[in-house]
């Protein structure tokens, strides 16, 4: 699968009404995928010139903090995205399920305010 399709498929999830998949997805994304598209992003700059300075401003972070990050030679596995791992396996699907029924209930409770009556948390 291209990193593309992944990274598609990954938002689609995290933007899907299922909360099990979007919160997978988004511990996916943010764990495995955001650290090597920042160092790829902050390369490319790099590359093309645009000062630390600058790089700093958009990252929110000192030219300082990203220079020390950033300046220095990366391995092939640090620029490249994590293998997709396997499906979830048994343990992953009960906390799933604990997780929407978490979401069931919750929303059953706040369904039971709509009157106007005080919903006991």
């Amino acid at each position: 699968m291209s990193v593309n399709k992944e990274l598609h498929g990954l938002i689609d999830d995290l933007l899907s009404d299922e909360p099990g998949s979007a919160l997978a997805a988004y511990r996916r994304l943010a764990d495995d995928h955001l650290p090597w598209l920042e160092r790829r992003a902050v390369l490319v700059a790099r590359r093309e010139g645009i000062p630390w300075a600058a790089i700093g401003r958009v990252l929110r972070r000192s030219r300082q903090a990203v220079q020390q990050k950033f300046d220095r030679a990366f391995s092939a596995d640090e620029l490249t995205p994590v293998p997709r791992p396997l499906p979830p396996g048994p343990e992953d699907q009960l906390y799933y399920d604990l997780l929407r029924s978490d979401f069931a209930r919750d929303r059953f409770v706040d369904e039971a305010g709509d009157d106007g009556s005080l919903v006991p948390w």
